[in-house]
């Protein structure tokens, strides 16, 4: 599908047809992007959604995102869980702490704790 040396053959496959389309879409909201930034006069995202002063509040929100993420790295390293989606989602596969990963028999004890302790730092 991806052979830069041919002519591009369509296929009657479904994978074929669906290989096409994702590329007709992609190549659409390729130009439709291209568009919007030379509508726009600012690069941010979301720039309507911006008010005035928010400036003063960039720092603070900066300072809270840090240690959010530190506090979910510290989880991620205390439990021995591979990367954060497996810990805000609560579905663990593995952990890699060999201190968890021989507690079988209470995983869904340590999910359910897990669980908690991100709720407590996502309302913190």
């Amino acid at each position: 599908m991806e052979n830069n040396h041919k002519p591009p053959d369509h296929s009657n496959k479904i994978l074929g047809q669906l290989y096409d389309r994702v590329k007709q879409f992609q190549e659409v909201l390729k130009s439709e992007q291209q568009q919007n930034i030379q509508q726009t006069d600012s690069f941010l995202p979301y720039h309507l959604l911006f008010i005035d002063g928010f400036d003063s509040y960039i720092s603070a929100a900066r300072i809270t995102k840090y240690e959010y993420d530190s506090e979910l790295k510290q989880l991620i390293r205390q439990y021995g869980i591979h990367n954060e989606v497996q810990l805000v989602s609560g579905y663990i596969v593995k952990f890699t702490s060999r201190q968890y990963a021989k507690k079988q028999t209470k995983i869904y004890d340590l999910q359910k704790e897990i669980a908690h302790a991100v709720r407590v730092i996502q309302d913190k």
